[in-house]
Order: C-alpha cells, then structure tokens, then sequence
C-alpha cells in the first residue's frame, strides 16, 4: 500500500500567507509508504499561536510528541525561548504572558493502520467506497465548541490536559481516504460526508485552486472565515497506477 498526500491550506479572508496560523505535515503533495502527519490550529486571540502550532507539528512529525505529550515541557521552554527573543512593545509583552494555545492532530499511518491523537477540535475523517467509517474526535457539526480546549504553551494552563486528550485507531484498506482538517473545514466536512454527496468535489480540489474554491464557500455561507488546513490521503494499491 502507498499513501498518496495532498495538503490544500487557505488564510482567513483578509489575511496575508504570513499571518496564517494552521500549521501540517507534510506541506507538499507526495507519496509515502508510511507517515507520521499532522494539523494544528493556532488560536488567533492568543499571541503567537501559530509558531506553538508549527513546533507541535514538528515535535509529532519526527515522533519526538506521543499520544501522552510528554515532549510538551520542552516545546514549551522552545516556544518561550523564541518569544523572548523577539523586541515587543509593552502591551504586545503584557499578552504573550497569557501563553499560546493550539488544537493538535496527529495522525501516524503505517501497516495497514492508522492510529490518532486528539486535542481540540481538528477533526480525522475515515471513507471507505464513500461512506464515513469514523470521525475523530468530534462526530457532530453541532459538538464542536466555540472554546475548545486546546494545548498551551505555558504549563500552568494545561492541567485539565490529560482529560481533554483523545485516541483511536483504525484499519486503512487500498481505496480508503483519509482527511485531516482544522476546525472550520471540519465543520463543513461533519455537515457534508454524512451524506455522501461531497466525494467528488472533495477528489476535485488541487492546491491552487483550493482558496478559490474556499472563497466561494465562505460567500455561500457554508464555512467560517478562518485560517483552514485540509490533508487528504489516498490509500492506493501498490499495483494501481498514481
């Protein structure tokens, strides 16, 4: 089995590439034997959230974050160290105090199998011939909260961390598709998949095209304006023909 990636990103309406505040791995399209892959959604209110997102994605990219998160203290000290290094003005200092905040998925494809963790509300989805096997670890467009919990930069924030922490797994088969998705493209994903009306459109998009296809969305009124990250995954035949 070969797993075929197409990452497709998008900034919030309004916003520059650079203050887009999602990170993922992998960030190009290719095709791999086995992955380790990742979304994160950097809060915007919070200061400097989308370099907590990138060193989260990092850290479960090169396996250094298992599904306990007990690389956090050191990706915390990294996260403060950068700050620190940065000039600010006093009331910019006053809020990267408060520490940043991220939701974290990461995905680990390998054998046959797919095993995930969860904090948050970026979303796994699993199709198998256009029905939805799972959705993790949100199954409802109406569950995801408008403050979820999410990962902090500052330790003192994440003490109810353990009891906000979600696993699952499950059996990947050649044709399966998998999709990561930040929040705002989930929510779009929980309201569509269930019907099965959406595989197509899904299969269409290319990176390129995708802030169009987002835009019109977003006018549309059928997803939020946020900064939006969406991996696809293709389980493909080694004998099939990319």
């Amino acid at each position: 089995m070969r797993l075929r990636v197409r990452p497709l990103v998008a900034p919030k309406r309004g916003s520059t590439p650079e203050e887009y505040e999602d990170a993922r791995w992998p960030v190009r399209s290719g095709v791999h034997r086995s992955l380790r892959c990742a979304v994160a959604d950097g809060a915007t209110e919070a200061s400097f959230s989308g370099l907590w997102a990138r060193l989260l994605v990092e850290a479960f990219r090169h396996g250094r974050l298992d599904a306990a998160l007990t690389a956090l203290p050191a990706l915390q000290e990294q996260w403060q160290a950068a700050v620190a290094g940065i000039p600010l003005p006093w009331y910019a200092e006053e809020k990267a105090r408060l520490g940043a905040f991220s939701a974290l998925l990461g995905v680990t494809v390998t054998g046959g199998r797919w095993d995930a963790v969860a904090v948050g509300d970026s979303c796994l989805f699993h199709i198998r011939e256009g029905e939805l096997l799972a959705a993790f670890p949100i199954e409802r467009a109406e569950d995801l909260a408008a403050a979820p919990h999410l990962v902090s930069s500052l330790p003192r924030h994440n003490a109810a961390l353990p009891a906000h922490l979600r696993t699952a797994c499950g059996e990947l088969r050649d044709g399966d598709v998998l999709y990561l998705a930040t929040d705002a493209m989930a929510g779009w994903l929980l309201r569509r998949l269930a019907d099965g009306a959406c595989h197509n459109e899904l299969a269409a998009l290319r990176p390129a095209g995708f802030p169009a296809w987002l835009d019109a969305q977003r006018d549309a009124g059928t997803i939020r304006n946020d900064d939006t990250t969406l991996i696809r995954i293709d389980a493909v035949a080694d004998t099939a023909r990319l």
